[in-house]
């Protein structure tokens, strides 16, 4: 499988949908990973931290949706990456709970 890492684009959002080290255990198995340029900054991982781990890096979301098979954030896909997927691209998208009464 090849995952894609995005980088999240939603202003005040420091998280990243994979460390470094989650990476290095995903390649490990022998999964491709590509990571968007800077998609662990604000989390404080850098894109060295990403490429020593196995990440591939890119600049290019579209190249993430045309390569990959699965692309992962931790925030909702806005309507231009959602348009930009392949129809067999699996995306991972976070979980919302609603508690009823």
């Amino acid at each position: 499988m090849i995952l894609g890492i995005l980088r999240e684009t939603k202003k005040g959002e420091n998280r990243v949908i994979c460390t470094p080290k989650e990476v290095e255990t995903i390649t490990a198995a022998g999964h491709t990973v590509y990571a968007q340029r800077g998609c662990g900054e604000r989390a404080g991982f850098s894109d060295e931290a990403y490429a020593s781990a196995g990440a591939l890096l890119t600049d290019s979301v579209q190249e993430l949706f045309k390569v990959c098979d699965m692309v992962a954030k931790v925030k909702k896909f806005t309507v231009l990456q959602i348009f930009r997927a392949r129809s067999h691209n699996l995306r991972l998208l976070p979980t919302q709970r609603r508690c009823c009464r």
